[in-house]
């Protein structure tokens, strides 16, 4: 009998933790003409928190922060996302769907500017 509780102690100790994420990360969801739906954001505590719709093919993530000071920095390719747009938004990473509509003109980069340099939004299309 205590072989078998210290086995049950040791199984019970032995459990891993949920692990943390390494990054902070703030995905905004859109249309397809680039207007805000939703967003959903993952904290350095593991939590989720978000608002509005949740799903859709055309999304932006920011990584807002490193959670510990040992992780490596992420990029867009390590997300499977690119980059759209101005210089200034090389840490804006997008989705597939959301550079097609950026390169069709018709969803901004992250200062608001539609492909073909213009500030008029929704972007006009080509």
């Amino acid at each position: 009998m205590k072989l078998f509780l210290s086995l049950i102690v040791l199984c019970l100790l032995a459990v891993p933790a949920m692990a943390l994420p390494d990054h902070a990360i703030l995905t905004t969801y859109f249309d397809e003409c680039g207007t805000e739906i939703g967003w959903r954001q993952l904290s350095c505590n593991g939590q989720f928190t978000s608002s509005g719709t949740t799903t859709s093919d055309y999304y932006a993530s920011e990584v807002l922060m490193e959670c510990n000071n040992w992780v490596e920095p992420i990029g867009c390719g390590d997300m499977g996302l690119t980059t759209v747009g101005q210089a200034g938004c090389s840490s804006w990473c997008v989705s597939y769907g959301y550079s097609m509509s950026y390169g069709a003109n018709l969803a901004p980069d992250c200062g608001g500017r539609c492909a073909n340099g213009s500030f008029t939004l929704p972007c006009p299309g080509w």
